[in-house]
């Protein structure tokens, strides 16, 4: 069986050509990350699109964390969802801290709940003891703390499944007895969070994920007469990555939607924002990975190509990478012959493939192969220090001008 690139998954819109990247690489050196901010917000326009109209989104920095990623999304009205103090600093660098900023994840450190609270973000409380540490962080600091329930309904689900027997959230129970608790206290349950699983291609399946944070929203207020001026029902929306996948179906997405959100609103009137999370579908098509062919040699009759980057620098994938195909291109090889090629990276471990046994045009010490979406859970998701081999470089490209990328705050 012949395995090929899927280069029908490379972004249309990509504005930096082949001859372009290869200017880079040779410019910049490599390995090379370039964002490109006009794909970005391309793509907020796109999930805009696939949203009922009032729908807040605010953008994962878990994705991608570079500050002017960041900084384009919240100039396109986007909100931010951190789940670190490095994360958080990046957002306080750019002045964004406020109700518009959710801090999400468990385990979050007594600092980093002073931080959230001082910081006058939504905190999303995993659990009924941490609730009461929002309560103590809020004493502390002498403010209201707005805090959402992030609910777990038991439910796997996408690639990667956030509910079920997993550490994230809390279950229905647990949750109605909070709201049902003393209200004189330092802080203030303004609603609910929720998210199911990651990366989901089927517009059916992820309009149910979202729609069942939504029921749970609306059972939680009825039971326990609490109004929750917030609901966040999390996100997964998808974008293709490897050979066989598809599109995510936006117009029949938003169609679903629409009217499930129109009935919760016209139940709920008091509810004054519902919102989404999406970190990899706003930044993933966004980048691009350029890493150069240090060797090319053969090994009992295969033939592999040896390049400067491998899973040091682009080790955050969801553990596919090289067994399935995503999309790359040997840059500037028009014409060439072709073979069976291997493209491994650097380290001195024999999982370091990024594809395996595909056919492609000839390959020599030198070339440029680009790896397309890559612009999330890229370089801040790889152990760069193993081996230490080290990161690679970034830059944020715009109308033809670069600039390094700043990922600050990272701890």
């Amino acid at each position: 069986m012949t395995r090929r690139f899927p280069e029908e998954l490379i972004p249309e819109d990509f504005p930096l050509g082949e001859e372009a990247l290869a200017k880079c690489a040779a410019r910049f050196g490599t390995p090379l990350y370039i964002y490109d901010g006009s794909v970005a917000k391309s793509r907020v326009a796109a999930l805009n699109e696939m949203l009922p109209d009032g729908t807040n989104i605010s953008y994962s920095l878990k994705a991608n964390p570079a500050t002017e990623l960041v900084e384009l999304f919240s100039s396109l009205g986007c909100g931010v969802e951190v789940s670190s103090r490095g994360e958080f600093e990046v957002v306080k660098r750019l002045g964004l801290t406020g109700e518009r900023t959710l801090w999400v994840g468990p385990g979050k450190s007594d600092e980093e709940l002073l931080a959230a609270v001082s910081g006058n973000c939504i905190v999303v409380a995993e659990s009924s003891r941490e609730v009461e540490r929002i309560g103590a962080a809020a004493n502390l600091c002498g403010a209201k703390a707005r805090v959402a329930l992030r609910i777990n309904p038991g439910i796997r689900s996408g690639a990667l499944s956030m509910a079920g027997i997993t550490q994230f959230g809390m279950g229905f129970d647990e949750a109605l007895h909070l709201l049902r608790g003393p209200r004189d206290n330092p802080l203030e349950i303004c609603g609910v969070h929720g998210f199911l699983g990651t990366r989901l291609l089927d517009a059916d399946k992820l309009a149910d994920n979202l729609s069942i944070v939504l029921d749970i929203s609306a059972r939680l207020q009825s039971e326990s007469g609490r109004r929750f001026d917030f609901v966040d029902v999390g996100g997964g929306f998808g974008v293709p990555l490897y050979e066989g996948e598809a599109l995510l179906d936006g117009k029949k997405l938003r169609g679903v939607l629409a009217g499930r959100f129109r009935r919760y609103k016209d139940i709920h009137p008091w509810t004054r924002a519902v919102a989404v999370d999406s970190g990899r579908f706003l930044s993933s098509e966004a980048g691009v990975l350029l890493v150069k062919v240090v060797e090319v040699k053969a090994v009992h009759g295969a033939r592999f190509a040896i390049v400067d980057g491998g899973l040091n620098v682009i080790g955050g994938r969801d553990g596919y990478l090289g067994r399935k195909l995503t999309p790359m291109k040997i840059l500037s090889s028009k014409g060439r012959d072709e073979g069976r090629y291997t493209i491994c990276g650097p380290l001195c471990t024999p999982t370091d493939r990024l594809a395996v046994d595909v056919t492609m045009p000839e390959v020599f010490e030198g070339d440029i192969v680009a790896i397309y979406q890559a612009g999330a859970y890229g370089a801040t998701a790889s152990p760069g220090r193993f081996l230490g081999r080290g990161y690679a470089r970034e830059l944020y490209h715009l109308e033809g001008a670069f600039k390094e990328v700043f990922a600050g705050g990272m701890i």
